[in-house]
């Protein structure tokens, strides 16, 4: 199919645009797999203009990451910054998957989008994905990462890697061991992957079971990635509560006689932080008596007292000695502000409802 120049020109102010087909190599495999299977208008592939505009992105960091990688020494020589042969979790099949699956311990090439909403995690280039996008319609964001199997090679697909105030942080961390479980799960006996495999599908499908246990398709390798990730989170589960049982011993144990000061130098010694926003700050000023909770409200108190006259000298345009003597009046207050002050406050005042169901099991348990 060919356009006019007008018609072209139409179609670029009609919200498409195109990713140069020689740019395709730039791309993950799940991506240059789907392209090429697309409509070309005068050799060129269009896509919704957003979309295009996001893989040229991934187009040209990957150009220089290549260009990187060949002033690189360890790169030259076969190495790859974003891999690790460590797994996260203590599950076989992720092991088995970053060490390698064959008898050379081939490692898979590692491809990590520079963006969360990149493109590349669209519906239309997630071969295993629900529905299918007209290619001149947008397509929605379905995945995190996708493992590539092929004849020439493997490859890991990723997001960018989670800040700790991601609030799909959890989810990113489980992508990469996710996708390494489903390398260290594909049967690579022809015979158990595409005969014994394929009734392995079936069954499962029909809920009667695995019955060879090749885990050949990827929702029976779902059906045994869910079970681990599930086993992990009940590990976590109880760290986290054999961690706090030992918080909650040391804090009965050491505030029996603490003055307001001496349960703040407690709180910095075993890291439960001044403002009042952790379960382990909670769960200290639960178990504190009345008679601490005055102590440390009055210290609070002072310490507010003290902020707010410091702030109110620090006024735009304040004299240098107005600022000296703000300075004088915050130091040794271990707080910024008297809104992180005031928030606490609250907190041992009952201004904040505390969420304390862990606490109370750990209390009868202890006894407290």
């Amino acid at each position: 199919m060919a356009f006019s120049s007008q018609q072209h020109i139409a179609l670029l102010r009609g919200g498409l645009d195109f990713v140069p087909e020689s740019d395709f190599r730039y791309l993950p495999i799940n991506v240059r797999l789907k392209l090429v299977e697309l409509e070309k208008t005068n050799g060129q592939v269009y896509l919704p203009k957003d979309e295009a505009a996001s893989l040229k992105r991934e187009v040209a960091a990957e150009k220089m990451s290549e260009v990187a990688k060949r002033n690189d020494p360890d790169a030259y020589f076969g190495g790859d910054p974003e891999y690790s042969s460590t797994p996260i979790t203590d599950d076989p099949a992720e092991l088995k998957g970053r060490l390698g699956t064959d008898e050379y311990g081939t490692r898979p090439t590692i491809y990590r989008a520079i963006e969360e909403d990149s493109a590349v995690f669209n519906r239309r280039y997630n071969p295993t994905g629900f529905g299918s996008d007209s290619q001149y319609n947008i397509s929605p964001k379905t995945i995190l990462g996708r493992y590539t199997p092929t004849t020439r090679g493997d490859e890991m697909l990723f997001s960018p890697t989670a800040d700790k105030d991601d609030p799909d942080a959890d989810y990113k961390n489980e992508t990469e061991p996710h996708e390494y479980m489903h390398r260290g799960l594909i049967p690579r006996n022809p015979i158990r992957r595409y005969l014994l495999g394929t009734i392995d599908g079936a069954t499962e499908a029909l809920g009667v079971g695995n019955i060879f246990g090749t885990k050949a398709f990827p929702f029976n390798q779902h059906t045994y990635i869910d079970k681990v990730f599930e086993k992990e989170a009940e590990k976590k589960e109880q760290a986290k509560i054999e961690k706090q049982k030992k918080l909650i011993e040391k804090i009965r144990k050491k505030y029996n006689k603490s003055t307001g000061g001496e349960i703040q130098s407690l709180m910095d010694e075993i890291g439960i932080q001044p403002i009042g926003e952790t379960s382990s700050f909670k769960m200290a000023m639960a178990v504190l008596s009345p008679e601490q909770k005055l102590k440390k409200i009055k210290l609070l108190k002072k310490y507010f007292d003290k902020m707010s006259r410091a702030e109110s000298l620090e006024k735009p345009g304040a004299a240098l000695s107005d600022l000296s003597d703000a300075t004088k009046l915050k130091k040794g207050i271990p707080y910024s502000s008297t809104k992180s002050i005031q928030k606490e406050l609250d907190q041992l005042q009952g201004a904040e409802k505390l969420d304390l169901n862990l606490l109370a099991r750990l209390r009868k348990e202890l006894n407290i």
